[in-house]
Parts: C-alpha cells; sequence; structure tokens
C-alpha cells in the first residue's frame, strides 16, 4: 500500500474550449476548459433545396463535420447544378447537430453569447394593462426555464390585439411584440404584475481540474489527468463530491469543523451524520451505517439514487451495511494520511457498469515519481491477483452483503440457481457458517482492497 500514478478524467461538455496541454502540471483551482457560448435553440437549414439535391445524397454535399462552429454567412453546403455552383450558407450562427436525410435539412445549435456575471437580471415590461391573466398566457411565448435570446419575441401582442380589439395593448414595439433585451434565460413570468424577468448568460465559465495532477491526454470531451496518491473504494455512496482535508476517527462523537473529509473506522449513526451536515463537513467516509440511519439521513431522497450533489456531505460506506469494521491495515492508512488532501466521489452504480465511490488521498509527487519532462511514467496496469485459498473476502453484493470471511477452498467453476456458469468460492463466514458465493461478488480485504484493486 502507497502512493501511485492514477488515472482520473475529468469531463466537460462539447462547446467547451480545452485551455491545456498534455504534460502540464495542474493545481485543484487550475481552469482546464472555459465556455464562451452557451447552447441556444435548434435551427434549420434548407439545404437539399437550395443546392437542388435530394435529401438522401445531400450529407456528401455538406463541408463542415459534426459540432464545427460556424458564423452567418458561412458556406456550410456547396453543390454543381447544371454547371452552376450552389452554395448553401448559414442563416445563424451556431454548431452543426446533424444532417437530415429525408427531409433534406442540416439542423444547427445556436449559441447563446456569454455576458458579464455581474449583469442584473432584465426585467421586461408588458404591455397589456387590463388583460385577463389567463387570456395573456395564451399569448406568452416563452415560460419560465426558457432561454431567449436578444430580440426574441415574449408576448405576441399583435394576437392579442386582433383577439380583443377592446384591450388596452399600449406601449408595444413597431414590431407588434414585446421582446427581450438581452440573451439569457427566463427566470419569472409574472401575469400579475405584467413583467417577465431575465436572467442574463452567465459570464465565461471556467471548469477547473478538482485535483491537482499532469495532464496525460486531452479530449474533445475531457481530459485524463494523472493523479498521485492512494486510492480507497468503497460499496456504497450518495452520489457527488468533495475534495478537503482528511479527518480521522471521532473525539467524543464530535464531527470535525467546515470543509474536512471524515473518515470513520466503524460504524457512523444517524446523530454523526447530523452533526456533520451542521458543522458543514464536506464528506463522510465510514466503514459501515445501518439503513435506518442512512434512512433517516437520507430523508424523503431515494437510497438508490447515483447522485445526491446539495443534500448535504457526500456519505461513502466502504464495507457494507450493519456494524462492520474497517480492516486494521486500512484504518492504519487512512490514520497515517490525516491532514492530507483527500477527494471523495460517492457516485454509486450497482448494476450494469459497476460504478463504486472512491476516496482519493493526495500526496506530493516525489522527484522518483515525477520524470524530468513532468510527463508521469507508463505503468501497466496491474493484474488483479485471483482469489486463493485463505483470503480474507468481503461480500460485495447478494444476500450476504456485507459479512466477512476466508475461502476455504480453491475457487473452481460452478452453476448458479439460474443456470449461469460463474467462478465460485467456498466461503467460511466469520461470524459463523459457510457458503458458496459467486467469486465477482467477493471483495479480497487486505493491500489489494486498500490499494483499490479488488
Amino acid at each position: 500500500m502507497g502512493p501511485s500514478w492514477h488515472m482520473r478524467r475529468i469531463s466537460f461538455p462539447s462547446h467547451a474550449e480545452p485551455v491545456v496541454s498534455p504534460g502540464a502540471s495542474l493545481a485543484a483551482g487550475d481552469t482546464v476548459a472555459v465556455i464562451h457560448r452557451l447552447p441556444g435553440r435548434l435551427v434549420r437549414l434548407r439545404a437539399a433545396e437550395g443546392l437542388s439535391v435530394p435529401p438522401e445524397i445531400l450529407f456528401s454535399h455538406v463541408l463542415v463535420g459534426p459540432e464545427t462552429l460556424v458564423e452567418t454567412g458561412e458556406p456550410v453546403a456547396a453543390a454543381v447544378c447544371l454547371g452552376y455552383p450552389m452554395v448553401a450558407r448559414a442563416e445563424h450562427a451556431g454548431h452543426v447537430a446533424m444532417v437530415s436525410k429525408t427531409r433534406g435539412f442540416v439542423y444547427m445549435r445556436q449559441s447563446l453569447p456569454t455576458i458579464a456575471k455581474e449583469s442584473p437580471p432584465a426585467v421586461v415590461p408588458i404591455p397589456a394593462q387590463g388583460v385577463p391573466e389567463a387570456t395573456l398566457r395564451e399569448f406568452m411565448m416563452v415560460r419560465e426555464g426558457d432561454r431567449v435570446q436578444s430580440g426574441q419575441t415574449l408576448v405576441s401582442l399583435n394576437a392579442l390585439r386582433l383577439y380583443r380589439r377592446d384591450y388596452s395593448v399600449r406601449g408595444a414595439p413597431s414590431g407588434g411584440g414585446c421582446v427581450a433585451p438581452v440573451d439569457g434565460v427566463v427566470d419569472k413570468v409574472d401575469l400579475r404584475r405584467l413583467t417577465v424577468t431575465i436572467e442574463p448568460a452567465v459570464t465565461q465559465t471556467a471548469i477547473t481540474a478538482g485535483i491537482p495532477g499532469v495532464v496525460s491526454a486531452v479530449h474533445r470531451n475531457g481530459i485524463d489527468l494523472m493523479v498521485w496518491g492512494e486510492v480507497f473504494t468503497g460499496v456504497y455512496g450518495t452520489g457527488g463530491e468533495a475534495l478537503g482535508p482528511l479527518t480521522f476517527g471521532a473525539e467524543a462523537g464530535l464531527a470535525p469543523g467546515p470543509g474536512a473529509v471524515w473518515a470513520l473506522p466503524g460504524r457512523v449513526t444517524a446523530s454523526q451524520l447530523d452533526a456533520a451536515r451542521a458543522n458543514g463537513v464536506r464528506a463522510v467516509w465510514a466503514a459501515s451505517a445501518t439503513y435506518e440511519d442512512l434512512r433517516e439521513f437520507l430523508g424523503d431522497r431515494p437510497l438508490g439514487t447515483v447522485s445526491l450533489a446539495g443534500a448535504g456531505p457526500v456519505v461513502v460506506i466502504s464495507e457494507g451495511f450493519g456494524d462492520l469494521w474497517m480492516p486494521p491495515r486500512v484504518a492504519a492508512a487512512l490514520a497515517a494520511s490525516a491532514g492530507r488532501t483527500a477527494a471523495v466521489n460517492g457516485d454509486t452504480q450497482l448494476r450494469a457498469g459497476v460504478i463504486r465511490p472512491e476516496l482519493l488521498i493526495l500526496h506530493d509527487v516525489s522527484p522518483a515519481a515525477s520524470p524530468a519532462d513532468g510527463r508521469p511514467p507508463e505503468q501497466p496496469a496491474p493484474e488483479p491477483r485471483p482469489l486463493a485459498q485463505g483470503d480474507l473476502v468481503r461480500c460485495a453484493a447478494g444476500r450476504n452483503l456485507g459479512r466477512t470471511g476466508r475461502v476455504a477452498a480453491v475457487p473452481r467453476p460452478g452453476l448458479l440457481p439460474s443456470g449461469v456458469s460463474v467462478e465460485l468460492a467456498e466461503v467460511a463466514w466469520d461470524d459463523g457458517g459457510r457458503d458458496t458465493v459467486a467469486c465477482r461478488n467477493l471483495a479480497r480485504v487486505s493491500g489489494e482492497w486498500g490499494d483499490g484493486n479488488a
């Protein structure tokens, strides 16, 4: 057990622009990508009709690829018709989304230019005094939560005039509509006060690394970051991510101060979880918890949710439900790492595409671990050792979830009651009794488990 290189993927949307290159050393707060524009509404360009080509062959005439940013007036597709060059140009700026081979359209996702974050909300008056709320609602062109662009119509006042000429619709623009003055999102529609509140688009958004490391690769939707530290895996987490100094153990049952990652070698109780939330603890990493205590802490939120970010501290169980303790070697490693920066990812998925929660304890990169050019050394992934007789294991699924014991016989192929052929191991449980369990449901409780290779 000890620090080693671990690869972490930092994802960001396709419309973000990476600002780092491979080999760059990053701190937790360093920017890895920025968002200059936000995705807007989907518009279509009648390219096949403009080029006079059949829709099914339009794709071969498109000049730009998916997600390409095209400005207004730039050529999107081209063809030669009866000896004359034909060009279909973009009517709006945006990213190319898709090409329809049945309708002959090129769909483009418009982009909302960003605005200074300090800009106050824009309150747009609706010049429709005396119009009943129920009637006015029918002529609203937007709803709360809709993205709008500058000049976009919010209320169709011309249609309202035609509907009832006796309504007082004063102060309307010459275009006959109530329009948005800025790009942004509709925050509130108040038909009683006759106002529409628009929250301006956010400023240039910076996506940070979150944890320190060395960039190993840059992709369109993210980067690969090599991190030097120790990884511990759990069996269940409430979702979300947290970063803070590691505190191990509990003194008189008291929770640590705000911003900490709290590791407990035994069972965490409902009162400790409440204290952690009250003190502003960012994450709780405990060996076990009872279903009742966890249910009380989560309230009406579903227990099986992958991510419950914003619902209090991230809670992760490393051994299982009940009253279980960490293996001594793992507890000693966590105690020795107290005070170091720890990153917790509580995302959990128990079935297809298994995702286990993780605790990553960050270490300073030593000169021996970091080559002169700043790139992490190429290390082959360690081959997990198969289970053998005498190994201490913990059951990670099924009716024996959380029980620990030792492998009593060399694993062998066998059939489950469902008829599926898998590797089976006979386990002598620490609390008494024996059972045959699928090897894929067993995690070795030893140095391999603490290193995250179980």
